[in-house]
């Protein structure tokens, strides 16, 4: 265990004391649980209630769990919820043109890869893997959140982000990519062509609630060499898979 950081298993074996029985405990009680010295755990408390992950009453001065792990716990409810609803209609879009699938959502600016079919045979992976967070200028799913996500403060999120050339055809004119996401809206999906990897073309197509808010995107990769049919063919059925998604998600277009 010596590449772990010592304070964090602290901090953790905090949190784990708590449950649906003794919601709430005081520093004594903490300091039995865990064996910890008690100024470790007021160090420990202080910090990760300023973090918000931790809550203090401040009647009986008692410590329970923060809404900082509400709001984790459902965020992992929501992306098991929606890869579930999103499964047969992304296995429906692998089996047509056997390329691969993915399902994407947005994080802070960043995209991040909730789940991928892809064939195991093929000896390439054309994208990171599940989890990890992506450019989401610069990949068809990314300017697709990007569109439907930021439409009215589009400008002011950029002013965060910069737009570095990730591959031939990647946007770098902040006033380009705008006109970009114009487009895309105005369309209803996305095409990376070699935007963020060589050799490689991404279409995608957002996801949207019940609400009518986008929530996720939809993508078919295929490598140029294998692209045997144009964009305009797979297009409509990216499109028709996150329709399917967004309709059992409660969504109701407006004819």
């Amino acid at each position: 265990m010596k590449d772990y950081v010592n304070s964090v298993i602290k901090a953790f074996s905090i949190l784990e004391q708590f449950n649906l029985r003794d919601y709430e405990m005081g520093i004594t009680e903490l300091h039995e649980k865990t064996q910890l010295p008690f100024s470790t755990l007021h160090r420990l408390l202080a910090t990760m209630q300023s973090l918000g992950y931790i809550s203090q009453n401040k009647e009986n001065n008692k410590y329970s769990l923060g809404y900082k792990l509400m709001i984790l716990g459902n965020n992992v409810r929501f992306t098991n919820e929606l890869k579930t609803i999103s499964k047969p209609y992304m296995n429906e879009l692998f089996e047509k043109y056997n390329e691969t699938v993915h399902l994407g959502i947005e994080i802070e600016k960043a995209l991040f890869m909730v789940d991928k079919i892809e064939m195991l045979n093929r000896g390439i992976s054309v994208t990171p893997n599940l989890g990890k967070a992506m450019t989401i200028y610069a990949s068809g799913m990314g300017k697709t959140l990007l569109a439907h996500r930021y439409k009215d403060n589009i400008r002011e999120i950029l002013q965060d982000i910069e737009l570095v050339r990730l591959a031939p055809n990647t946007i770098t004119n902040k006033d380009d990519l705008i006109n970009e996401l114009d487009k895309i809206r105005s369309l209803g999906y996305a095409v990376d062509n070699e935007e963020l990897e060589v050799g490689l073309t991404c279409i995608a197509a957002p996801i949207f609630n019940y609400a009518g808010s986008c929530i996720a995107a939809v993508s078919l990769s295929i490598l140029n060499a294998r692209l045997a049919v144009g964009t305009d063919i797979i297009k409509d059925d990216v499109i028709e898979t996150a329709n399917k998604i967004s309709h059992t998600l409660g969504y109701r277009a407006i004819e």
